[in-house]
């Protein structure tokens, strides 16, 4: 298996995401990945700032709490978070693998 992108210091803050520039994806896999992450990075900077977290909170923190709120969005449109997160979890393994 490919290895996976491992983040640098850089962007292992909220600081750090919001200098994550955003990447197109160049066709190669780990450069497909690279992109993928500038793409969430971005997500997870604008929910940081709609909920009025900042750079005191932790980003592990900030990506839970976007995540526990993506499954409240799943209850409420009905939505099985399961299925979710098991298309999801294929994604990613395909997606590391370069297989997607």
């Amino acid at each position: 298996m490919p290895r996976m992108f491992r983040a640098r210091t850089p962007f292992r803050d909220l600081d750090g995401l919001r200098r994550f520039p955003i990447m197109p994806a160049p066709g190669s896999p780990e450069g497909d990945n690279i992109a993928r992450a500038s793409w969430a990075a971005k997500s997870v900077v604008l929910f940081a700032d709609t909920t009025g977290m900042g750079a005191e909170d932790e980003l592990e923190t900030i990506i839970s709490d976007l995540v526990t709120d993506l499954k409240h969005l799943c209850d409420a449109t009905n939505v099985s978070w399961h299925q979710v997160m098991r298309r999801a979890n294929r994604h990613h393994i395909a997606e590391v693998r370069g297989e997607l």
